[in-house]
């Protein structure tokens, strides 16, 4: 379901990369990516981030000639390399959220939000890096670009992840890698023996 997700919000214009005219994009795909590294089990982030990556270097490729902004993520470094990284933390650090922090509800939405917040900005700064390194982007945007739109990106993450991450985990019990605990009046049932007749 998340790889439809990821491959439906690639190839329609404007879904998962809202294109802003003489700036940059804002990318939602990154949303998906971390809903998936929860709900899924450890290898679940690091595939989707290669899929995020794939697919935006298969846009670039297709639709760099009418989008200049696109032309250098046509270097699969840029495109590829930090999404695959991207996914690869996301898994590791839900992995950790999950097993510590499953059964305080009270902490579990703020750690998840936390945690896709840190996310989501580590891998626009790893992106915009990127960009700076091979030329593609000067200073000046960069700063413009790592205070907006990536602020913008890592807020939606904190406030998104969350309320779809918790409300689907529960639907698909068959990926929860998180030991059941036994409530109170099963544990006390285990307890009793049985009385003979």
């Amino acid at each position: 379901m998340m790889l439809a997700i990821i491959l439906l919000m690639s190839f329609i214009p404007q879904l998962g990369y809202i294109e802003i005219p003489g700036f940059t994009s804002l990318t939602l795909i990154g949303l998906v990516v971390l809903i998936g590294a929860y709900l899924l089990p450890f290898y679940g982030g690091i595939f989707l981030g290669t899929v995020f990556g794939l697919t935006s270097l298969i846009v670039s490729l297709t639709t760099g000639a009418g989008n200049v902004m696109n032309i250098p993520f046509q270097n699969p470094v840029i495109s590829l390399l930090p999404r695959v990284i991207f996914g690869l933390l996301a898994s590791i650090a839900f992995y950790f959220v999950r097993t510590k922090f499953y059964y305080n509800k009270k902490l579990l939405p703020l750690m998840i939000g936390l945690a896709s917040f840190l996310l989501s900005a580590i891998h626009s700064l790893m992106v915009l890096l990127l960009l700076v390194a091979f030329k593609q982007m000067g200073w000046p945007l960069f700063l413009t670009t790592i205070s907006l739109n990536s602020v913008v990106e890592a807020v939606l993450a904190m406030i998104v992840v969350p309320m779809v991450a918790m409300s689907l985990y529960q639907l698909v019990p068959k990926y929860n890698d998180i030991p059941q605990k036994k409530d109170e009046k099963s544990r006390n049932n285990d307890e009793i023996p049985f009385e003979k007749e």
